[in-house]
């Protein structure tokens, strides 16, 4: 996927994936399956000095995935 990926990119191959594990391999024991997501920090693009630093998210929350987050 090319960088910078948008949200609905991003969620699209999300969702493929937990396809893929479940239909195509036939992964067992799906309630085993957890993931880990996260947004790394950076600076906004195209915003004046001065501006914050965006934090980014650590967890990033996929809830729509219906699986449960890793935990730390």
């Amino acid at each position: 996927m090319p960088l910078p990926a948008l949200i609905v990119e991003c969620a699209a191959l999300a969702m493929r994936c937990v396809v893929a594990l479940r239909g195509v391999y036939e992964f067992p024991g799906l309630n085993r399956l957890l993931y880990k997501a996260w947004r790394d920090a950076g600076w906004p693009s195209g915003v004046a000095a001065g501006t914050e630093r965006d934090l980014g998210e650590d967890p990033l929350v996929l809830s729509w995935l219906g699986l449960p987050s890793a935990p730390d």
